[in-house]
């Protein structure tokens, strides 16, 4: 049983990595739910940026039934760090307490930490799966699994 979603670029993202429209192999899947499909544990911000990040990733061949749980978590972090940005867009980076003694207190927004951890996990992430300039340029240069030192094409 073959099924398949349309991936916004005339093609369909299929499961067993049967041919979109154009002829090249589709993104695999061993399941029986296309692979754009959103992890069931997504709200629906998230699903629909998971189902952004697939297709964007499908024409590299990066995305197997594996990379859902990575990219799921990846959806559900950009999403979180949406909400936090509007926590501290509508808060403010700082807000002001009261101490005990009645002197004004100026305290860091906790939304602003929360969305560094926020980030930072979802960086990660984004790294793994060649979604960073660094993290392409390694890919592109060959040198996946060592750091490419740009010097060495000058002779330096």
């Amino acid at each position: 049983m073959d099924i398949s979603t349309d991936n916004g670029q005339g093609g369909a993202i299929t499961n067993g990595g049967a041919s979109d429209v154009d002829g090249s192999a589709g993104v695999g899947s061993v399941g029986f739910e296309p692979i754009d499909k959103p992890p069931a544990h997504l709200n629906e911000e998230a699903g629909e940026i998971f189902s952004k990040i697939v297709r964007a990733l499908a024409p590299y061949k990066l995305v197997e039934e594996p990379d859902r749980i990575a990219l799921g978590q990846l959806a559900g972090l950009l999403e979180e760090s949406r909400r936090l940005t509007e926590k501290i867009n509508k808060m403010g980076h700082t807000y002001t307490r009261q101490t005990a003694m009645g002197d004004e207190i100026h305290l860091i927004n906790p939304a602003l930490v929360a969305r560094e951890k926020v980030a930072g996990r979802a960086w990660s992430i984004m790294r793994s799966f060649g979604m960073t300039p660094a993290s392409r340029r390694k890919v592109e240069d060959g040198d996946a699994g060592e750091q490419s030192d740009w010097l060495n094409k000058f002779g330096i």
